[in-house]
């Protein structure tokens, strides 16, 4: 093996999980009915000792419920994404969320409205007791947010993150403010980095976790030069 690919045996990319949320109408309601289907997801990627799950059991758990899936504007449906490592390797793990954003107007809890503005469609609260968001990695650009979370411990054979959050809420908009049949995404991609044989600086597990990440960014943009 080369040094070249010695570098990349060491670092995984693996598992997107994406919501898809359909927009229609229902005679005599007054708002927006949105949909979510799931799109398909494989469960496992492997790649030398290194192996993950993408797990969301409270997503997976409505399946039999269509009721569940069924998105009004406020409404609040449970989803949990978290990473079981089940290799044989530590790894640091980490989660991307990447929410779609639009132009339009919100409805406030007094009632009152704002003016058009571009805004995320979806929210959520993050377990900051066991994951923290990687600044410098946010995006924000026109049509979406996109964050990166470190797992604040290196995860050991057998372990699972808690939750990044428990839940997501789409945003309190206007009857009328996103054109009928428009299709929207949340992603969800998880990536694992195997903690051996890997220089990383750092006093604290947290500090090391980022840092791993940070040499995974060098390596990625060196890789497509």
């Amino acid at each position: 093996m080369n040094r070249d690919e010695d570098k990349k045996s060491r670092i995984i990319i693996i598992l997107t999980l994406a919501l898809m949320v359909v927009i229609s109408s229902a005679v005599g309601v007054t708002m927006s009915m949105l949909t979510y289907t799931p799109a398909q997801k494989a469960n496992i990627f492997t790649f030398s000792d290194v192996s993950i799950l993408l797990r969301e059991e409270k997503w997976d758990a409505l399946d039999n419920d269509p009721y569940a899936r069924v998105l009004y504007p406020g409404r609040t449906i449970p989803k949990d994404p978290k990473i079981e490592n089940n290799g044989r390797n530590d790894l640091y793990a980490y989660l991307e969320v990447i929410v779609p954003k639009a132009e339009l107007r919100v409805g406030a809890d007094d009632e009152t409205v704002g003016l058009p503005a571009v805004t995320e469609l979806f929210s959520y609260q993050t377990n900051t007791a066991d994951w923290i968001e990687l600044a410098d990695c946010r995006r924000d650009e026109e049509d979406r947010t996109v964050r990166i979370y470190a797992y604040k411990r290196p995860l050991k054979e057998g372990e699972t993150t808690g939750a990044l959050f428990e839940a997501v809420t789409f945003v309190n908009m206007l009857e009328g403010e996103l054109e009928m049949g428009s299709e929207l995404m949340i992603d969800v991609n998880a990536y694992a980095i195997q903690t051996d044989s890997l220089d990383v600086q750092g006093d604290t597990d947290e500090e090391r976790a980022m840092d791993a990440f940070e040499k995974y960014k060098l390596q990625e943009a060196a890789d497509k030069e």
